[in-house]
Parts: C-alpha cells; structure tokens; sequence
C-alpha cells in the first residue's frame, strides 16, 4: 500500500470487530494463507463477494466470496517505523 503506507509499518488490527465498507483490513485467505492489507467492501447479492481495494491506483481491485477467507479483521492504528 506505498507509498501511503511505506514497507516496515506496524499494524494494528481488531479481531473482534467486524470490517465495515471503506475500512483497511488484513485478510487471511482460506486456500492459501495469504494474508492481504486493503481497504474493505462487501458487494454483490446480500453482500456475498468481498471486494479489496488498494489505495495505489496501479492495482485492481480483488474480489472474493465471503466463504474464501479464514478472517477479515478491521486495522484500528497504524505506525510508521521511524528509523529504518
């Protein structure tokens, strides 16, 4: 998500709490494993499909059903590294 969010920074998320449209969020993909920092959407029929967006206009978004995550949690703080 650079250059907004530069490489080294830390993460914060909320386990607890669900994703809500427009929030950024870490994802752990079923399949996978992978784990992805976007900005959240729910879309399609009774909001089904999860659409991922990035900040960085150069990357499409990504959809997905619900069913294709282990979790969706929404980021609550994030720090930059001061020193690298």
């Amino acid at each position: 998500m650079e250059p907004r969010f530069p490489a080294g920074c830390r993460i914060i998320a909320e386990p607890n709490s669900e994703a809500r449209n427009g929030n950024l969020v870490v994802a752990r993909l079923a399949a996978t494993g992978g784990v992805i920092f976007k900005k959240f959407r729910r879309t399609g029929k009774d909001g089904c499909v999860i659409r991922l967006e990035s900040i960085n206009p150069d990357y499409s978004p990504l959809e997905y059903p619900v069913q294709a995550f282990r979790w969706i949690y929404p980021v609550v703080e994030i720090h930059e590294r001061l020193h690298r």
